[in-house]
């Protein structure tokens, strides 16, 4: 892939990222009963530790997850807690979800990003999320302000005892 394929991937994937978090789009895909709510570029991996090199905390810092290669199926999508699961919905719908008690571990080891770690094999790799804007009607919380790498997922998953390695 040649400079200015990636340059209007990269591009292109931002935009998609601002239109996906507009109230309309947000309004269609997320449930009602949704807690909080980001947008960005989101990687479903079948095997989380594999990709961390092991598990979370052990990892090297490194690879920069907001542009991670093509064939690792980063896609533009909603991060959605709601009914006490962590949801990836995009435009499509729901493609990943896990009940937040198997979610052991956010892992910060990585630039412009983080990884879920959970029970099973499935995580994610998420960029630096976004705000979402909020829809008339709703309640849920959305990431505000300065943050760090966790973009507020830190402080919302910690009641249900997942960890945090920077």
């Amino acid at each position: 892939m040649g400079l200015f394929q990636s340059l209007a991937r990269f591009f292109g994937q931002m935009g998609a990222v601002a239109d996906l978090a507009r109230a309309d789009e947000v309004a269609k895909l997320v449930p009602k009963d949704a807690k909080y709510v980001t947008a960005g570029l989101i990687a479903v991996l079948a095997d989380v530790r594999a990709f961390n090199g092991g598990e979370a905390g052990a990892g090297r810092y490194g690879r920069d997850l907001s542009y991670l290669p093509r064939g690792m199926g980063q896609e533009t999508a909603l991060l959605v807690l709601a009914a006490e699961t962590l949801r990836v919905i995009d435009k499509q719908g729901c493609r990943w979800s896990c009940a937040v008690g198997d979610i052991l571990a956010l892992d910060g080891h990585r630039r412009s990003g983080f990884l879920v770690m959970t029970r099973g094999r499935e995580g994610l790799a998420a960029s630096q999320q976004t705000p979402v804007e909020t829809p008339p009607g709703t309640e849920f919380r959305t990431v505000t302000g300065m943050t760090n790498i966790f973009s507020g997922w830190d402080r919302v998953l910690a009641p249900f005892g997942v960890e945090q390695y920077f």
